[in-house]
């Protein structure tokens, strides 16, 4: 019997059941609160095979950890990350739990089934162009996912993108394609077809473990989005034919009977290179054909920087420059001077028309009295907020960040200083208005700010949020998650004073600051908030002297040994603060501190930081020394 655990259930004394998700021949699934992390909702996956034979059951309960194992070295914005993997206690026969991220939003099987129709070709092509990326970073990681079916993938609700939610048959490919078995012991491929998890892959293909099999996942995902078909079909094969009769752009058409092929193909097929074939494809929807002599060349379309650079498309011959007019040349001429004559017409009847709403606009309203020259922070009259609005459209169009995003996180960020200021929730309507424009205009100069790679992956959606995932980056460079949080924190204190940057756990704050430890990481990578010092006996003192601009830091490492004497000297205003942090934190010396100078014998060998940051609103100067001596013996 399939034991279930009932809501209110706690395991490990943190999560607590709120329902069940999911029920499998492997596991059950159930939504829970994660009770150390204030009831944020999380996926406790409960390993209980339905399978009495023992080697099954071994084998089965290999495949669980090695899901777990597998979560935990991936970390991407578009993947349900794992959280934890135990043990249980208390309980007769062998029960593992592993806990990842909950992903609001719906499944793309059973958005098929709601919406009651096909997906159109230019949604599968975005839908393509968002996942692809992602499976690209598996590939990249080592990992074949084996199971891309649109039960495993759920459109998340917040920016719309596809997210991967189960890696049941996941499979490293440093394991190799079978991987040693004990005598009689069942292979994964026979125990995943035995509990219906690779329902997409024929049988030709099951010995594959190449990035390839996940490709052709994908393809039959895609055709089930465009035939509307939920489910694979029952025969367990794909009728290729009915794709001559959907409608979709030849290229298209060929791009999914290629990936589709039941033969692996021996071209070294990637994800990479079907984002590049995707790239140079348009859908099969009628377009709007321009006014215009010569055609107009649409926009390309942006592809998440986690895929490889693409080669420039190959341009597509114009088939009407190819094209000879028969007309003599002073017909075309006529044409043309007829056209510039009935653009000037309509020209002159649109600047009559405007000219004429416009007087009668200010026959209506009063006439402005004379004031001093409104700042574009703060605008005087209707006339000049209108004006920074449409200055803050325009800087968005040329971000590319889609405005409902940018109104998202303005307005989640004007909630928190509602809470923090109660005061200002009756706020009249001009100062509301007012009050959320220098918030997006604060907003706007922070995302400007940042580096073009970071604003394309905050275009995209792509960029990753969670900490551990910035503290990689830092640890290549010496650095700890307490030196990336000086960092990231002084920034945040002065780009949003009044939000504490603490607190920031969830959207839109969680974004944001991703986005400062992004470009943070960025400058210290690039070595412009970044050195690697050496102090020597020969060598045993230095000074930087350096300029903090406000809300920015400096960073610094050196490798030192126990029993040395170190000695600290910053020489700055007092708004500028110091930290020395030790090789393992055990050891306090300095952090966030305002004085200006330390010495002190260390007490533990290894990388030593020190981080000097401004909360100054204006440039200061700044001068580090440090000086190394070998301690009395």
């Amino acid at each position: 019997m399939n034991h279930r655990l009932q809501p209110g259930t706690q395991i490990q004394d943190r999560y607590l059941i709120q329902r069940q998700l999911g029920q499998g021949k492997l596991s059950n699934t159930y939504l829970a609160e994660d009770t150390h992390r204030f009831g944020e909702p999380c996926v406790v996956k409960e390993f209980i095979p339905q399978e009495q034979d023992p080697k099954l059951r071994r084998t089965a309960g290999e495949l669980f950890q090695r899901q777990a194992k597998i979560l935990y070295g991936l970390d991407h914005p578009q993947i349900a990350n794992f959280r934890e993997f135990f043990r249980g206690q208390g309980y007769e026969s062998p029960r593992f739990f592993l806990v990842r991220d909950y992903v609001e939003g719906e499944a793309y099987c059973d958005i098929l089934c709601r919406r009651g129709s096909p997906f159109g070709e230019a949604e599968v092509l975005t839908f393509l162009r968002q996942i692809l990326p992602v499976v690209d970073y598996l590939h990249q990681q080592g990992v074949v996912h084996r199971n891309l079916s649109l039960e495993n993938i759920v459109r998340r609700g917040g920016d719309q993108l596809p997210v991967l939610i189960d890696f049941g048959s996941a499979k490293s490919l440093e394991e190799g394609s079978g991987g040693p078995r004990g005598l009689g012991q069942p292979s994964t491929a026979s125990v995943l077809n035995r509990f219906g998890k690779l329902n997409f892959v024929p049988p030709q293909r099951l010995s594959l473990l190449e990035p390839e099999l996940d490709l052709y996942c994908l393809g039959v995902a895609t055709y089930l989005l465009l035939s509307g078909q939920s489910q694979f079909p029952p025969s367990g094969k794909l009728p290729l034919n009915d794709l001559d009769a959907l409608p979709l752009s030849d290229d298209f058409r060929q791009f999914l009977k290629h990936l589709l092929s039941r033969q692996p193909s021996s071209q070294n097929q990637s994800a990479a290179s079907l984002l590049r074939d995707l790239a140079l494809l348009e859908p099969a929807e009628p377009r709007p054909v321009p006014f215009t002599s010569e055609p107009v060349a649409a926009p390309p379309e942006v592809v998440p920087p986690s895929a490889v650079p693409m080669a420039p498309p190959t341009p597509k011959p114009n088939p009407l420059k190819s094209l000879r007019l028969s007309g003599p040349v002073l017909g075309g001429c006529l044409q043309k001077l007829g056209f510039l004559v009935l653009l000037m017409a309509l020209s002159g009847g649109l600047g009559w028309g405007v000219g004429k709403l416009w007087l009668n606009r200010e026959n209506l309203l009063p006439a402005p009295q004379p004031q001093a020259s409104p700042t574009p922070a703060e605008p005087q009259s209707e006339a000049d907020f209108l004006r920074a609005r449409n200055d803050l459209r325009a800087r968005l169009l040329n971000l590319q960040i889609p405005s409902g995003r940018f109104n998202f996180w303005v307005n989640g960020a004007l909630n928190r200083l509602d809470s923090a200021q109660p005061d200002q929730k009756e706020a009249p309507g001009e100062l509301k208005d007012l009050t959320w424009l220098k918030s997006a205009q604060t907003l706007m100069d922070f995302l400007e700010s940042l580096r073009p790679d970071v604003q394309q992956q905050l275009a995209q959606g792509t960029l990753p949020t969670s900490n551990r995932y910035w503290t990689r980056q830092v640890n290549q460079l010496r650095l700890s998650s307490r030196s990336l949080g000086d960092l990231v924190n002084a920034r945040w204190r002065g780009v949003f004073p009044d939000l504490d940057p603490e607190a920031q756990t969830e959207d839109p704050g969680l974004t944001l600051k991703a986005a400062m430890a992004a470009d943070t990481v960025l400058g210290l990578q690039q070595n412009e908030t970044y050195e690697r010092l050496e102090l020597t006996p020969e060598t045993p003192e230095l000074k930087r002297a350096f300029t903090l601009a406000p809300g920015r830091g400096q960073a610094y490492v050196l490798a030192l040994e126990a029993g040395q004497t170190l000695t600290v000297t910053l020489t700055a205003p007092d708004a500028v603060l110091l930290s020395v942090y030790s090789p393992t934190g055990q050891t306090e010396i300095l952090a966030h501190s305002s004085e200006r100078r330390w010495s002190g014998v260390l007490k533990e060998s290894g990388f030593y930081e020190i981080v000097i940051v401004s909360q100054d609103k204006q440039n200061q100067k700044a001068e580090l020394s440090l000086s190394l001596s070998a301690s009395a013996p």
